[in-house]
């Protein structure tokens, strides 16, 4: 396989994978049913606290992942990968208390509702 070839698969690879760490959109993840996400108002400070939680562990993760993704070799490794890293995913959002399907559409909300984004950055930042 060429160098170019080996790059084409890593940037491709790269890319499916942010779009897989910030929502945990994999294999586990159910198709959103038309159901809009939940308000801010609706969600209670545990479950935004745990998504913020999780939110922080799913982008550890991402940072351990993308440069093994980036370095595979061939369709069948890169698939490989994804799929530890997916599992290893699913497992952080599960362990904050939160299902894949709740952290998905907490994740939407946040892209549509300013005010819940903040509150979970502020969350994300006091973490740490």
């Amino acid at each position: 396989m060429t160098i170019s070839m080996r790059r084409s698969i890593a940037t491709a690879a790269l890319g499916a994978f942010a779009l897989l760490a910030a929502p945990v959109v994999a294999a586990h993840a159910q198709q959103s049913n038309g159901q809009t996400p939940p308000a801010a108002t609706q969600l209670d400070p545990g479950t935004v606290k745990a998504f913020a939680e999780a939110s922080l562990k799913v982008e550890e993760l991402n940072k351990k992942w993308a440069p093994r993704l980036a370095e595979a070799e061939g369709q069948d490794q890169v698939q490989a990968l994804r799929e530890e890293a997916t599992t290893e995913m699913t497992q952080a959002v599960q362990s904050s208390g939160l299902s894949v399907e709740d952290y998905n559409k907490i994740y939407r909300a946040a892209q549509q509702d300013q005010a819940l984004a903040s509150r979970i950055q502020e969350l994300r930042q006091n973490a740490n």
